[in-house]
């Protein structure tokens, strides 16, 4: 059930206060900032707008939030050359590269920044505090919760926010089998923050199918309801070949043959594709990750269902109700937050615009690249990823190339693509090795657009005809 927000009574609404998503119920965190006294607004679902006003900022100068003007011309240490900064921020903007990872992370939302920037030197205070300057800080939070609740579907009470998907890979797995003991199980295509938990604690890896996905069959064959299984861990979306699991049949056949298990799922990849509230009746834990949304690196998410119990996977001074503690990255929450609530109400139609743009890079490759096959149909993947095999041409190549010529893609996941060792997902799914050697995943997000889809097929279609020109030419010799 979705739960209603908060009312918050006697909350003024600014004037002038305008959403580019006015016509949609779900809002997006926005604030109007130029001096530290102007307000800073944040936008709630549903509800009117919570105001901070001119006297928690007149707080903010009082004790120091660029209340020194000398401090605003202290040097920029530790990141090397700004040109080399700026030069980065617009090449990545468009102007030169092509960026068709958004797998691996999706650029920043301008929704996001504006919402992050008057946490980080306004309201900065530690939202754990007494004082209303930390007030306002744990406000933004309670805020934040809310708006998460709404856009997965949960309770607010049920939001755990975290450094990102893997500590909350982490906590599900290690947190269930630490506080019930008993075996974790997860497919064999799980992100490495899953797999090598379970592995870690003894637990069992069930096999996948060709295309990558985990079949209810084998869960209601391998599980029993005296095996002592406690968690079962699978993914949502695969983050390398973007096929989709099937959670309600997953569902049904853990809660019938491990009624006791906690069912888990990584799902850092759907975000962008799916509806969280068709996922989370059917699982007790979701993890997801600002970074893979357009919201900020470091932030994560994880909605734990209420009588869920598991182990804190960190201890300290208690935070989110004692199930992980650490100082809330307040500036991350509201980032991550604002990006989600974007990203949710923006779904159906980019669902369309990146789908229509997936057909064309498909066909386009697909028609110029002599061998370049689909890994999976794309008839069962999530809009936003490619996933091709190029028969006799090594991925380690042709990513140098790519990148030569301002393409940004990938082999396999982020987390392990340096390592250019054939994939453990497309080993699961049987994938000969030979054939993964050529693996090559293009994916898209929010800033994709049609002259990067064209500009992509041109790219990848030139490198790889000149792999194969120098393969020949080495023969030859």
């Amino acid at each position: 059930m979705r739960m209603a927000p908060r009312s918050h009574e006697g909350l003024d609404k600014p004037s002038g206060a305008d959403s580019q998503l006015k016509h949609s119920k779900m809002v997006v965190f926005a604030s109007t900032t130029g001096d530290v006294g102007d307000e800073v607004c944040i936008v709630k679902v549903g509800v009117p707008l919570v105001v901070y006003r001119r006297e928690y900022f007149s707080v903010a100068r009082s004790i120091g939030a660029h209340g020194d003007s000398s401090a605003r011309d202290l040097p920029v240490m530790g990141i090397g050359s700004l040109d080399n900064v700026s030069d980065t921020r617009a090449k990545a903007a468009g102007e030169g590269y092509i960026y068709l990872d958004h797998a691996a992370t999706s650029p920043l939302r301008p929704e996001a920044r504006e919402a992050m920037d008057p946490f980080h030197d306004v309201v900065f205070a530690n939202p754990s505090g007494s004082h209303r300057f930390s007030r306002v800080a744990r406000r933004a939070i309670d805020e934040a919760r809310d708006v998460v609740a709404e856009v997965i579907g949960c309770r607010p009470g049920e939001v755990v926010f975290t450094s990102g998907g893997t500590e909350g890979a982490n906590s599900a797995v290690f947190g269930a089998v630490r506080r019930h003991g008993g075996v974790a199980v997860c497919s064999a295509a799980e992100h490495h923050a899953v797999l090598h938990c379970v592995e870690h604690v003894g637990g069992r890896v069930l096999p996948v199918s060709s295309t990558g996905a985990l079949d209810a069959t084998v869960v209601r064959e391998t599980l029993h309801s005296d095996d002592g299984t406690s968690v079962v861990s699978v993914m949502a979306v695969n983050n390398e070949v973007g096929v989709v699991s099937d959670m309600v049949e997953i569902s049904r056949a853990v809660r019938r043959r491990a009624p006791q298990a906690i069912l888990h799922t990584d799902a850092v990849q759907a975000a962008c594709w799916l509806d969280l509230c068709e996922i989370w009746p059917h699982v007790d834990v979701m993890t997801l990750s600002a970074h893979k949304f357009g919201g900020p690196k470091g932030i994560g998410i994880m909605a734990v269902r209420e009588g869920v119990s598991l182990e804190p996977l960190i201890h300290g001074g208690g935070q989110e109700r004692d199930r992980r503690s650490g100082t809330h990255n307040v500036a991350g929450i509201v980032g991550a937050t604002a990006a989600l609530a974007v990203t949710h109400v923006q779904r159906p139609e980019e669902m369309v615009r990146i789908g229509k743009l997936r057909e064309a890079l498909i066909t386009g490759l697909l028609g110029a690249v002599d061998g370049c096959s689909l890994t999976v149909d794309a008839q069962i993947v999530v809009p936003g990823i490619v996933h091709v095999c190029i028969e006799g041409i090594e991925n380690e190549a042709l990513l140098f190339l790519l990148d030569e010529q301002g393409l940004c893609a990938s082999a396999a996941s982020a987390c392990a693509s340096g390592a250019m060792e054939p994939s453990h997902v497309l080993a699961a799914m049987n994938v000969s090795k030979s054939r993964s050697m050529g693996a090559l995943r293009l994916s898209l997000g929010h800033t994709t657009t049609q002259q990067d889809v064209d500009d992509a097929v041109r790219i990848v279609t030139d490198a790889a005809s000149t792999l194969r020109s120098r393969s020949s030419t080495a023969g030859v010799r």
